[in-house]
């Protein structure tokens, strides 16, 4: 066995700044938010008479659109609250 000639090798072993690395792809899961709800599941909103320009209109009109507008929600609301639920 010659031993200055694995002397020689070994050198060659220890001196690594000639060694070019090459990085090694790595996988990196990112999460992402996803909407649970579909915009197709969405219940139309519905025309509320009170949003509407009632600068001319009398009190006793506007009190009525109020009061019909809020039974309008009610079924939106609720429709809106189980689409909610299921993302839960």
């Amino acid at each position: 066995m010659n031993l200055a000639a694995t002397d020689q090798s070994l050198g060659e072993l220890n001196d690594l700044s000639s060694i070019e690395l090459q990085p090694l792809p790595v996988e990196v899961k990112v999460p992402v938010a996803v909407s649970c709800i579909k915009p197709e599941q969405l219940p139309a909103k519905p025309d509320y008479e009170s949003l509407k320009d009632n600068d001319n209109t009398p009190d006793g009109t506007v009190v009525l659109h109020i009061t019909r507008d809020f039974a309008k929600s009610l079924p939106y609301q609720q429709r809106l609250e189980a689409i909610v639920d299921v993302c839960k």
